[in-house]
């Protein structure tokens, strides 16, 4: 199954409707195929993640309400029973990083932005899941750059694990992802 994320615009980020309507579908998805691809119709970015405006503009027990389901959403594709990879063409920081790294497999257009954690860098601590997860992909000396919200270009995501390869445009990126499940079917 295929998941085109089309969220908030401009960076294609999540109110905590819309990480709600993300995690039915991906749930959803694993139920009804044998995996699941990631992708975003927006070219420039994978995802921001949770959206600022929305949370600024909510009240405390909102926001609360949204940053929690966000970590929790994490546990939940982290333990999701079928396979599932993220074609990543654009940015992927904050939010868009933790659901990247949630994924199994990450590939990463070469043109892409950046890919990381940037919580840090507006105030907000990063959970010990997260930084968990991190341990389970990169290579351990790289994840505290990660904690501190260093971004990273394609190349250098993919000299630290952060992502599995790096495709030259969107059809090799996606020929590159369709690949994988096909190693991962015939297993």
């Amino acid at each position: 199954g295929v998941l085109t994320l089309d969220t908030l615009p401009p960076n294609n980020t999540f109110n905590l409707e819309l990480l709600g309507q993300f995690m039915e579908k991906m749930e959803e998805l694993c139920s009804s195929h044998d995996g699941v691809l990631v992708a975003s119709s927006n070219p420039k970015f994978f995802s921001n993640g949770l959206d600022g405006s929305f949370l600024l503009k909510a009240d405390k027990a909102l926001r609360k309400e949204t940053v929690t389901q966000m970590i929790r959403a994490y546990g939940r594709l982290v333990r999701l029973p079928k396979p599932w990879i993220v074609e990543i063409a654009g940015y992927a920081m904050a939010g868009g990083a933790v659901i990247s790294s949630a994924a199994d497999y990450r590939y990463m257009l070469s043109t892409a932005g950046r890919i990381g954690f940037s919580e840090l860098a507006v105030g907000l601590p990063l959970p010990l899941c997260y930084i968990h997860g991190m341990h389970r992909i990169v290579q351990p000396s790289a994840v505290r750059s990660l904690i501190e919200g260093t971004a990273y270009k394609p190349d250098e995501a993919l000299a630290i694990g952060l992502i599995d390869g790096i495709a030259e445009d969107t059809e090799k990126l996606r020929a590159m992802c369709l690949k994988r499940f096909d190693g991962i079917f015939r297993m």
